[in-house]
Protein backbone atom coordinates (compact mmCIF):
# COMPACT_ATOMS: atom_id res chain seq x y z
CA UNK A 1 0.00 0.00 0.00
CA UNK A 2 1.46 3.14 -1.29
CA UNK A 3 2.21 4.98 2.50
CA UNK A 4 -0.99 7.94 3.32
CA UNK A 5 -2.66 7.25 0.28
CA UNK A 6 -4.57 4.31 0.91
CA UNK A 7 -4.18 3.06 -2.60
CA UNK A 8 -3.50 -1.18 -2.07
CA UNK A 9 -1.94 -3.10 -5.11
CA UNK A 10 0.13 -0.07 -6.13
CA UNK A 11 4.01 0.12 -5.46
CA UNK A 12 6.42 2.89 -6.77
CA UNK A 13 9.75 1.69 -7.44
CA UNK A 14 12.78 4.00 -8.33
CA UNK A 15 16.01 2.76 -10.13
CA UNK A 16 19.11 4.98 -10.46
CA UNK A 17 22.02 4.32 -12.72
CA UNK A 18 25.52 6.01 -14.51
CA UNK A 19 23.11 7.46 -17.27
CA UNK A 20 19.46 6.79 -16.41
CA UNK A 21 17.06 7.42 -13.31
CA UNK A 22 13.32 5.37 -13.87
CA UNK A 23 10.26 5.93 -11.65
CA UNK A 24 7.35 3.34 -12.09
CA UNK A 25 4.26 2.65 -10.96
CA UNK A 26 3.25 -0.84 -10.69
CA UNK A 27 -0.33 -2.15 -9.99
CA UNK A 28 -0.36 -5.37 -8.86
CA UNK A 29 -2.66 -8.54 -8.27
CA UNK A 30 -1.77 -11.36 -6.10
CA UNK A 31 -2.18 -14.93 -6.78
CA UNK A 32 -2.82 -14.88 -10.95
CA UNK A 33 -0.84 -16.75 -13.03
CA UNK A 34 -0.67 -15.67 -16.40
CA UNK A 35 -0.39 -19.53 -17.20
CA UNK A 36 -3.68 -20.56 -15.90
CA UNK A 37 -6.44 -20.16 -18.60
CA UNK A 38 -8.81 -20.22 -16.18
CA UNK A 39 -7.76 -16.88 -15.02
CA UNK A 40 -7.73 -14.96 -17.57
CA UNK A 41 -11.27 -13.79 -17.69
CA UNK A 42 -9.99 -12.33 -14.34
CA UNK A 43 -6.84 -11.21 -15.22
CA UNK A 44 -8.09 -9.11 -18.36
CA UNK A 45 -10.61 -7.41 -16.36
CA UNK A 46 -8.04 -6.10 -13.85
CA UNK A 47 -5.87 -4.71 -16.97
CA UNK A 48 -8.71 -3.09 -18.40
CA UNK A 49 -10.15 -1.23 -15.26
CA UNK A 50 -6.79 -0.40 -13.89
CA UNK A 51 -5.44 0.46 -17.53
CA UNK A 52 -8.45 3.25 -17.92
CA UNK A 53 -7.97 4.34 -14.30
CA UNK A 54 -4.08 4.62 -14.88
CA UNK A 55 -4.78 6.56 -18.21
CA UNK A 56 -7.47 8.87 -16.77
CA UNK A 57 -5.32 10.36 -14.35
CA UNK A 58 -2.25 10.82 -16.41
CA UNK A 59 -4.81 12.71 -18.82
CA UNK A 60 -5.78 14.76 -15.89
CA UNK A 61 -2.20 15.98 -14.82
CA UNK A 62 -0.71 15.45 -18.24
CA UNK A 63 0.03 19.50 -18.99
CA UNK A 64 1.93 19.66 -15.22
CA UNK A 65 3.54 16.62 -16.21
CA UNK A 66 5.03 18.46 -19.28
CA UNK A 67 5.86 21.57 -17.69
CA UNK A 68 7.63 19.79 -15.27
CA UNK A 69 9.16 18.09 -17.62
CA UNK A 70 10.59 21.22 -19.42
CA UNK A 71 11.14 22.83 -16.23
CA UNK A 72 13.86 20.11 -15.62
CA UNK A 73 15.25 20.26 -18.91
CA UNK A 74 16.23 23.31 -19.13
Amino acid sequence: MLPRTNISHVDMKFEAGREYADVSLEINYNDIGMHRLKQWGEIFAFFAENMLQLQNNFLDFSDILKEEILALNR
